[in-house]
């Protein structure tokens, strides 16, 4: 038996039991007591001579490393980060260079790889030909809609300056009925195209989401043990990032189609219809229109940066995450009070960044509103000017100047609201593009220990006795600190083994 205190046992060496039980609990080369070591160890061996508010601190600050390593993610970085790069106002002119060209080849390959995964999920969509088509026949259908409705518009308006009432009553019949049609003919083809990109989409989603959970279940547990792969960050991948990808095929396509039908039909309208002259000035306003109704179909729809904020940054969803799975160790060393300071201040500047963004956001829902009726005013000048001048020519397929001033501005503005409905709910190609890039990334990564392999050497029998020999490990996210220093561990055949550590 050895007694004494901590000091005088440690000093007895390697033929002492003591110093052996700290060795295999945190290594002898470490004093009792540090920051390295157990903060309950901490706590038992402090010197009489340190006060209760230094010891308490310290125990407190190891507390909360081990909180944030029970977390898998530590509050300055993961263990064994490599040196930070030094920054640009520090480089030499030659490091800075070789950075620009280093950064721009990295890019080239990015874009190169991004290419392949689009081709990729392309060539995912096996038996979706028919699918497509239906889409593309709907989409068509959708992108003629608009400039004919505004077409019809144009025309139902004229026909309230007719005197005839027997003449004004069956034009009006006529442009509704036409009207009716172009309804029901968008509703069919919204259905279709729905039903032909949607079904491909989903299809691609689960073809991709079960490769991605076979590469996660497939990997080596030192891969899990990594801060990036926490549980919650791939299981969050495994439910949004994975269903962005097939973004990139159908819904992309579908987009397309409508847009270039779209911008075919109003052109064609507006040139034959209209006056040239009408039709260039409502033209240099379709940007102006598109954006601004952009805006505002995402602000409706909640989607755009700010207003669809989660309202928790990540420093505080970071100590969420830490308090709710470490809740015992911040109990058991009432860390209460300290964690909640920590959430104020992560809160506090979240807060603080996201004034500008609301203020960015009025800004936005101001110009939204502004533009069209900006645009508006400056078409409708012109087109007075147009009407009154006389000389001015009345276009060839058109009855009257109002028809060469209105159909140009109505097939515009229609343009600028279908492709403004077009993108409404669209998702962000560079999101999804960064998405795919991810989740390939896992899929492709060959395992350091795959289970699904069969090579390798097999034995041709096997007993059942296992004996570790001068065994060494460090898990790679904390490569500092030594799990197994030269273990030595044999287990017979058909005996039972409890592995008792720190934690359990």
């Amino acid at each position: 038996v050895e007694s004494g205190k901590p000091e005088e046992l440690m000093a007895i060496g390697a033929e002492g039991h003591y110093y052996k039980f700290i060795q295999s609990q945190g290594g002898a080369s470490q004093a009792w007591g540090s920051k390295e070591g157990s903060p309950t160890r901490a706590l038992a061996a402090e010197p009489l001579g340190v006060s209760a508010e230094m010891r308490t601190a310290d125990v407190l600050g190891q507390a909360a490393t081990a909180v944030s390593a029970e977390a898998g993610v530590a509050a300055g970085g993961k263990s064994g980060d490599k040196p930070a790069e030094k920054e640009e106002k520090d480089m030499t002119p030659e490091e800075k260079a070789a950075k620009k060209l280093k950064d721009k080849e990295e890019k080239k390959a990015q874009a190169k790889k991004d290419k392949g995964n689009i081709s990729r999920v392309w060539n995912m969509h096996e038996g979706d030909k028919f699918h497509f088509f239906i889409g593309t026949i709907g989409a068509l259908l959708v992108g003629c809609a608009n400039p004919i409705v505004g077409l019809i518009f144009v025309k139902a308006l004229l026909t309230l300056f007719t005197p005839d009432p027997t003449e004004v009553r069956a034009d009006a019949a006529i442009w509704c009925s036409l009207l009716a049609a172009v309804s029901l003919g968008q509703m069919i083809g919204d259905t279709m195209r729905g039903w032909g990109f949607g079904v491909p989409g989903e299809k691609l989603t689960v073809k991709v989401r079960m490769l991605f959970y076979n590469a996660l279940v497939r990997q080596e547990i030192g891969w899990h043990d990594m801060p990036e792969n926490a549980s919650g960050a791939l299981c969050a991948s495994l439910a949004t990032e994975v269903n962005m990808v097939q973004s990139l095929s159908g819904e992309t396509l579908g987009r397309n189609v409508v847009s270039f039908f779209t911008f075919i039909i109003c052109f064609l309208l507006a040139f034959l219809l209209g006056h040239w002259a009408v039709v260039l000035v409502a033209l240099a306003c379709v940007p102006i229109m598109i954006s601004g109704m952009a805006i505002e179909l995402a602000m409706m729809a909640g989607g755009t940066e700010g207003q669809n904020s989660k309202g928790l940054s990540a420093d505080a969803g970071r100590i969420v995450g830490e308090v709710t799975t470490s809740v015992r160790t911040i109990a058991s060393f009432t860390m209460e009070n300290s964690m909640n300071e920590k959430f104020k201040v992560a809160m506090d500047t979240f807060v603080k960044k996201e004034v500008p963004k609301g203020a960015w956001m009025g800004i936005l829902q101001g110009y939204s509103q502004g533009a069209l009726f900006l645009a508006f005013a400056l078409m409708y000048w012109y087109g007075g000017q147009y009407i009154q001048d006389e000389d001015a020519p009345i276009p060839p397929l058109s009855d009257t100047k109002f028809e060469g001033m209105f159909i140009p501005i109505f097939c515009m503005f229609m343009l600028g609201a279908g492709l403004g409905q077009a993108s409404q709910g669209a998702t962000d190609t560079g999101k999804a593009t960064k998405a795919a890039s991810r989740v390939f990334e896992v899929v492709d990564r060959q395992s350091k220990i795959d289970y699904t392999q069969q090579e390798g050497t097999k034995l041709p029998s096997v007993k059942g006795d296992i004996e570790l020999i001068d065994a060494y490990f460090r898990y790679p996210s904390r490569p500092d600190q030594s799990v197994c220093n030269g273990y030595n561990l044999k287990i017979a055949a058909g005996t039972t083994c409890a592995l008792v550590g720190a934690s359990g």
